[in-house]
């Protein structure tokens, strides 16, 4: 058996040691300490037992490095890009293969930046968060989903990337990196997002020296002003070009409900709103188009009325994926890792028979 095994490691503020030392420790490492973290970890999910992220205490346990990691690193998180399960392979650990990919890096504390709108009544069109950041340092591994669609999502993602390194013909192999994530309220859709993007900008942060999150909000890009909604889109998107000027940035944009954008077109041909609406969705698609010629930008978009979004949209999107409820294992592990956080923070205690919480 081969896997790929994805190796973050979260460096100490003040840490100044180089990354390829930190990376050279790590990949001199046994494969046999990884596979069995990894082992560890579908164990742990078999049994519905939420993760904590140990893994690092599991490696300073073993005594395989030196003190260098306890002085440098602040945390390391192991995950597989693969939907390999150790839990039944019949081997022994020692026999798999394993490739290791060693992403280092820091967080970043920066607060999200906002763009003023041009009175005080109108919200700020969009938002800029730079990447990694620890406001996202533990949603990836929080969000929980059935099949794996967490890593799904990630390894297309990847591909785009990869497509965009490689100078990929548009004209043999069509891609807009556009991705759409749909689904009722309160499933998660916009909180994957961003935890996509905290991904990409640390296992790829040896393609980008920097990554950031474009976040638009649909919302105010429409003006109570006749004709002044498709110069706000123009206005949102010419900060995104200008952001990806740098091509090495890794420009994540996020647009949240979309159909707030892209539903207007269908009213505004039936009468029921005013024509300025298509304009703007005209403005929203032109411009959409405009940011394919920019191999650095990727596009995620949520939607919560997946039949009210505009159909010349939909034909520019790479791929759709539906986010449902959480089905019946995943709403344990969900419902589990809640009680371990108020457990970890003492405002819930077991009973001295260890058999009741209170």
């Amino acid at each position: 058996m081969k896997i790929i095994l994805n190796i973050e490691v979260l460096l100490k503020d003040e840490s100044n040691i180089q990354y390829n030392r930190i990376k050279s420790i790590i990949e001199s490492a046994p494969d046999l300490l990884f596979t069995r973290i990894l082992k560890y970890q579908q164990d742990q999910q078999q049994q519905q037992q939420s993760l904590h992220h140990d893994e690092f205490k599991m490696i300073l346990d073993s005594n395989v490095f030196n003190d260098q990691l306890s002085k440098d690193v602040k945390e390391i998180k192991v995950f597989t890009s693969s939907s390999n399960s150790l839990i039944d392979y019949k081997g022994g650990l020692e026999t798999i293969e394993v490739k290791k990919l060693v992403h280092i890096y820091k967080l970043s504390n920066e607060e999200s930046v906002e763009e003023d709108g041009d009175t005080e009544e109108e919200a700020s069109p969009y938002q800029i968060l730079v990447l990694p950041n620890i406001q996202l340092n533990t949603l990836w591994e929080n969000l929980i989903y059935d099949d794996g669609i967490k890593q799904k999502i990630l390894n297309y993602m990847s591909t785009l990337v990869l497509f965009s390194k490689s100078n990929i013909d548009d004209n043999i192999i069509s891609h807009n990196r556009i991705i759409l994530l749909n689904g009722p309220p309160g499933t998660g859709k916009t909180s994957l997002c961003k935890a996509l993007a905290q991904k990409l900008s640390i296992q790829y942060n040896h393609l980008f020296q920097q990554s950031i999150l474009f976040e638009i909000n649909s919302h105010s890009l429409f003006s109570k002003w006749f004709s002044e909604s498709g110069k706000l889109v123009m206005k949102v998107f010419e900060k995104i070009r200008e952001q990806a000027e740098d091509k090495d940035t890794l420009v994540v944009v996020l647009i949240d409900e979309v159909e707030s954008l892209t539903a207007a077109r269908k009213s505004a041909l039936s009468g029921s709103e005013p024509s300025d609406s298509i304009r703007v969705v005209n403005a929203f698609l032109t411009q959409l188009d405009r940011l394919k010629s920019f191999p650095n930008i990727l596009i995620l978009t949520t939607s919560n009325l997946m039949g009210a979004v505009d159909v010349a949209f939909i034909d520019r999107v790479d791929i759709k994926q539906f986010i449902g409820p959480p089905k019946e294992f995943a709403r344990f592990i969900i419902i589990k890792s809640c009680i371990d956080e108020l457990i970890k923070k003492n405002l819930i205690k077991q009973d001295s028979n260890n058999k009741k919480l209170k």
